[in-house]
């Protein structure tokens, strides 16, 4: 091995590749200035956490609106990131849970487990990324085959303000 490494021209001690010092000598790299123009200014807004707990039970076939979420203010914008819900229904039954506002949301549940009431508990979790405007609120509403049914949707964000 040390007569191919003699061959091309390698010096090796020690298991260490010795290169002559020399090599890595520094090369003086040309300073060029720099001018930036017409650059925007940029404005990072610092927001409200939002955060809102709605409720809406049903004993009835058919659907049923719960009570209105809280608007957005004027000037803001509301950002939802986050929607949660839980809901339970009388055993052996189910709903479909959804919140309106500008646009609707339904909330696939999933079956966790029967409470010690014996009712069905359902629940569902997902990110999200909506823009509410100005005067816009969310309407939880239930749909159900007559069995009794309740839902806590727990929906989260930030407000900003309101940039056209």
């Amino acid at each position: 091995m040390s007569r191919m490494l003699g061959a091309i021209g390698l010096c090796v001690v020690g298991f260490t590749l010795a290169i002559p010092q020399d090599v890595f000598a520094q090369v003086p790299v040309p300073t060029v200035p720099v001018r930036v123009t017409n650059t925007p200014t940029v404005t990072i807004e610092q927001g409200t956490l939002y955060y809102e707990v709605l409720g809406v039970q049903i004993n009835v076939n058919g659907a049923v609106a719960g009570t209105p979420g809280v608007a957005v203010p004027a000037g803001k914008r509301r950002i939802i990131t986050s929607v949660s819900a839980r809901w339970a229904c009388t055993a052996g039954h189910g709903a479909l849970v959804q919140i309106f506002g500008d646009v609707t949301l339904f909330l696939p549940g999933q079956r966790a487990y029967t409470d010690a009431m014996g009712r069905d508990t359902y629940a569902m979790v997902s990110q999200v990324n909506i823009a509410q405007g100005p005067g816009t609120r969310w309407v939880p509403i239930i749909e159900s085959d007559g069995s009794t049914c309740l839902a806590d949707i727990f929906v989260s964000g930030i407000e900003i303000p309101d940039r056209p």
